[in-house]
């Protein structure tokens, strides 16, 4: 049985349960027990790798206003920007199982009829929600 996030990358797959374990698998596996200063410093130099070649800037604060226009942005103010901008990357696939709710909670799934959801689609707009919502 397939558990509620399967992260894709080339031909690897690796499958977790939590937001806790896909954020120790995607950023660092101590990530919880560091300080807020290394925690974002550990953020923007997988970003900085992640965004080599994709002409992505990196932004760790952000401005209210510009909360919509996101495009080339990868957002680093916490484990769940990062997550959400290295999908918008495309350098991994991350399918979330549909009642999971744990990066798609904010998500209309009225009209989704697969067990799964490519997080990827929807990462954009989850990343505009996520922002609003913490007044980032």
């Amino acid at each position: 049985m397939l558990k509620n996030l399967v992260v894709i990358e080339n031909d690897l797959s690796i499958q977790c349960d939590t937001l806790e374990e896909l954020v120790k698998l995607l950023i660092d596996e101590k990530y919880y027990e560091m300080t807020e200063i290394k925690k974002i410093e550990i953020m923007e130099m997988k970003a900085l790798a992640n965004c080599i070649n994709n002409k992505m800037e990196i932004i760790k604060e952000q401005d209210s206003n510009e909360q919509e226009n996101l495009d080339n942005k990868f957002i680093i103010k916490d484990e769940f920007t990062y997550i959400l901008s290295l999908l918008q990357t495309n350098k991994i696939i991350l399918l979330e199982k549909k009642d999971a709710s744990i990066l798609t909670k904010d998500l209309e799934k009225d009209n989704i009829k697969d067990n799964y959801i490519i997080v990827n689609t929807f990462a954009k707009e989850l990343l505009i929600k996520y922002l609003k919502q913490n007044n980032f």
